[in-house]
């Protein structure tokens, strides 16, 4: 699974180690953004949990032409693993 937290200005290495010691993935800095590979859920739901450095985080679930082409139910994702019937969830 590719990815993406967002950080503050300056924290980019900061995430970058705090990434590296988690789980074995080969964190790259951008601006204000790390980006890297995830082999499991359970590697993201650590990181989810013991990230501190970060502001967000996203997952890519692929690439679509338009929101319309995007059929949540196509894509194999066990959403119950990472999202409880109690959550509530701001898509932007």
């Amino acid at each position: 699974m590719n990815i993406f937290v967002t950080v503050n200005p300056g924290m980019e290495q900061l995430a970058v180690q705090e990434v590296n010691e988690l789980v074995e993935a080969k964190a790259i800095a951008h601006e204000a953004l790390v980006e890297f590979k995830v082999k499991t859920k359970e590697e993201l739901l650590l990181l989810v949990h013991h990230l501190q450095s970060i502001k967000r985080i996203a997952v890519n679930i692929g690439k679509f032409a338009s929101a319309d082409e995007l059929d949540f139910s196509s894509l194999k994702i066990n959403w119950k693993d990472f999202i409880s019937a109690e959550t509530k969830l701001k898509i932007n």
